[in-house]
C-alpha cells in the first residue's frame, strides 16, 4: 500500500453462482485523487463499488482501510471513514429534504450545533438549500439526486471531524441531471478530492470520466484490464475492444456538425468553496 492509499482491493473476486461478477481486481484509492471506473454494462462496477464500501464481502480477496480489514471494522467506524451514494436510493417514508441530508450525521457523535452547521454546509455546497423544507418525494429525479449528493457531502464532512481518511463513493451520480447540474456535482466531489479526500465514481459517460479522472479505472466482464491517467488508458483499440464502437478518440465530428464535450469546472458561475 502506498502511502497515500486509504483503501485497497487486494485481488478481490465476487461470485454468484460460480459466475465472476468482479475477478481478481487489485488497486488503491489515494487521498486527493478522484478515481473514475468506467466499463459496458453488466462489466461489475456497481458490484466493486460495493465491495470497496465493505456493503459486499468478497467472496475472495481483501479490501483493507488504512491496515484494517473492512469486513472487522464495526458499522460506527465505516461510517466515519467513509460515504455512498448508491445508485438508486428509495426511502420508506417521506422525509423532507433537511432530514435526508441530516441522515448522514445523525450515526456520528456529534453536537447538535456542529450537526446543524454541517447540514446546512452540505446543503449549501449541493446548491439546494432552497428546497431543504420540501418534502423528498416531490422533487424531481435530479433534484433527489442531488439531495443525496448533499445526504453524502453531510456525512464526509461530519466524519472528517473525528476521523482521517475520508472516502467518498458514488455510483452513477450524474444520472438524471441536466449538463450543468453534472458539472456541478462533479465539481463538488472535485473540491472534496482536493481537500484530501478519496473520491471514487462509477460512470457511464466516457467525455465525462475523462474530463474529471485523476486516474480511471476501465472495468469489462469483471476483470480490470487498463488503469491510469484518461489520456493513457482512452484509446482507439480500447474502444473497440471493450465499448464495441468505433468511434475515434479525440477525433472532430464530420463540418458542421456540432458537439459539446464537458469540462472540469466547466460551470463558471459556481465558486469553489473551501471544504
Amino acid at each position: 500500500m502506498s502511502a497515500g492509499t486509504i483503501v485497497e482491493a487486494r485481488a478481490v473476486s465476487y461470485a454468484v453462482r460460480q459466475k465472476h461478477l468482479v475477478a481478481d481486481v487489485s488497486f488503491g484509492l489515494e487521498a486527493g485523487r478522484m478515481t473514475i471506473v468506467i466499463g459496458p454494462n453488466g462489466a461489475g462496477k456497481s458490484t466493486l463499488l460495493r465491495l470497496m464500501s465493505g456493503e459486499l464481502p468478497p467472496s475472495s480477496g481483501q479490501v483493507y482501510y488504512g491496515d484494517t480489514e473492512v469486513r472487522v471494522l464495526p458499522p460506527w467506524r465505516l461510517a466515519l471513514r467513509r460515504a455512498v451514494m448508491a445508485q438508486v436510493t428509495r426511502l420508506a417514508f417521506d422525509f423532507s429534504v433537511y432530514e435526508v441530508v441530516r441522515l448522514g450525521v445523525d450515526s456520528i457523535g456529534l453536537s447538535r450545533a456542529v450537526r446543524e452547521a454541517t447540514i446546512d454546509e452540505a446543503l449549501t455546497h449541493a446548491e439546494i438549500s432552497h428546497l431543504a423544507g420540501r418534502s423528498y418525494g416531490s422533487l424531481s429525479g435530479g433534484e433527489q439526486q442531488q439531495v443525496q449528493f448533499a445526504r453524502t457531502l453531510s456525512q464526509i464532512l461530519a466524519g472528517r471531524g473525528v476521523s482521517a481518511g475520508q472516502t467518498l463513493f458514488l455510483d452513477e451520480p450524474t444520472a438524471y441531471l441536466d449538463m450543468a447540474h453534472q458539472c456541478g456535482l462533479m465539481d463538488g466531489a472535485c473540491h472534496l478530492a482536493k481537500a484530501g479526500v478519496a473520491v471514487f465514481v462509477v460512470m457511464h459517460d466516457l467525455n465525462l470520466a475523462a474530463a474529471y479522472a485523476d486516474h480511471l479505472i476501465v472495468l469489462n466482464a469483471g476483470r480490470l484490464v487498463a488503469q491510469g491517467r484518461p489520456e493513457e488508458v482512452l484509446t482507439n483499440d480500447l474502444v473497440a475492444e471493450v465499448f464495441r464502437v468505433k468511434f475515434g478518440v479525440g477525433e472532430l465530428p464530420p463540418s458542421g456538425m456540432p458537439f459539446l464535450l464537458p469540462h472540469r469546472h466547466a460551470a463558471a458561475s459556481r465558486q469553489a468553496r473551501s471544504l
